[in-house]
């Protein structure tokens, strides 16, 4: 029953964040659809400039992995959608290839996202004050955007920037250190297992108005890992993106 109340939370309602045309069906449930950036929308004129570069089909593209919660990359850069109480695109890391074509109208665009819809068009993310937006056209389903997935639960700890020396070698709890300025976060688990670590995409939406001392917070809490890979040493160590259902304080 535990497993059963984890998974139902994980599967959020997406029309809590983004509008559907009036014509569509009122709730849009996109877990398992995979979508591709056809350009950037002028809304006045309806000027259309193409993302670019094209040369390679899956740039510029994202699979939901749960109704709320997408996974994609650029041309070599990953990046999350999250749509809760309004739509987030951020980036999860940047490797400062010189990627090519127009990408940095992506990059720009993104800092101001506001509110999204999908309609006939497709889904779009408006931003720059709502006089423009990212069109994305539905591809195909069926591409997960990662390798397994691992629902994890427990207890642990919640610090800013670093671990204190004197926690860093406990066992069987999770680690998450939360960067105030980016509002991104990172986690690690020593399980009997495996060794999880990686990513954590939604914490924004569970640690508002919370304050974090120095010496961190007690936490307990659920979610479902991502995989992007795994190194096989003695137990495995696997990374990914989590995605928490809960998390509180104790």
């Amino acid at each position: 029953m535990k497993t059963k109340a984890i998974i139902l939370l994980l599967l959020g309602i997406l029309s809590v964040g983004c509008s559907t045309d009036e014509n569509e069906e009122s709730n849009f449930h996109p877990k398992g659809t995979y979508w591709k950036l056809s350009g950037y929308v002028n809304v006045i004129d309806g000027k259309l400039i193409e993302a670019e570069p094209k040369y390679n089909e899956d740039f510029f593209t994202f699979a939901f992995v749960s109704d709320s919660v997408g996974i994609g990359e650029t041309v070599s850069n990953p990046f999350v959608v999250q749509l809760f109480s309004e739509p987030i695109i951020q980036m999860i890391s940047f490797n400062f290839l010189l990627e090519g074509g127009n990408v940095d109208l992506f990059y720009e665009a993104i800092k101001t996202v506001d509110s999204c819809k999908v309609d006939e068009e497709g889904l779009k993310f408006f931003y720059n004050g709502g006089e423009n937006y990212l069109l994305f056209d539905r591809v195909f389903d069926g591409k997960k955007g990662y390798i397994d997935t691992t629902d994890l639960n427990g207890t642990g700890y919640l610090f800013l920037n670093s671990v204190p020396s004197e926690l860093q070698n406990k066992k069987n709890v999770i680690y998450i250190i939360y960067n105030e300025i980016t509002h991104s976060a990172t986690f690690s688990a020593d399980y009997p297992k495996a060794f999880y670590n990686g990513n954590i995409l939604n914490i924004s939406e569970f640690i508002k108005g919370w304050k974090i001392p120095d010496g961190g917070i007690q936490i307990d809490y659920a979610g479902r890992l991502y995989q992007q890979g795994i190194y096989w040493s003695q137990p495995p160590s696997i990374g990914g993106y989590f995605v928490l259902t809960t998390l509180n304080k104790m």
